[in-house]
């Protein structure tokens, strides 16, 4: 989870369940994998696969552009490095790529350049 920066706490539960499960989980042995992990796990992409059929969401998550896209006037170039070592000081494991940050991050400049801003306008 951490080196595909995804955030998932069921994950973390079945894990923990493993552990403090007892002589419950002992007796299934390793059918534990299979029931109840197993048949969780593919209700689970079920439901996930039905939901995102069903809103027009995608999986994994691609960004899209902006219904109303404000370009800046002015782009600031961002590197790359940069970009790495502010997530890296920010010390938390956000979901959200590089890429997907940069582009609103642009968008909220170009909304702020142009005008756009409801905090600019206040």
């Amino acid at each position: 989870m951490l080196l595909l920066r995804c955030v998932h706490p069921p994950g973390g539960a079945v894990a923990l369940t493993a552990v403090l499960g007892g002589p419950h989980v002992l007796a299934l042995g390793f059918g534990f994998v299979l029931v109840p992990v197993g048949v969780n796990s593919l209700l689970l992409t079920l439901v996930a696969i039905a939901y995102n059929n069903a809103t027009g969401h995608s999986c994994p998550h691609c960004a899209h552009g902006p219904v109303h896209p404000h370009p800046p006037v002015t782009r600031l170039p961002l590197p790359q490095a940069e970009i790495d070592e502010v997530l890296a000081d920010y010390g938390d494991t956000i979901d959200i790529s590089r890429d997907d940050l940069e582009a609103l991050f642009q968008e909220l400049l170009g909304r702020a350049q142009n005008g756009q801003s409801k905090a600019h306008n206040a």
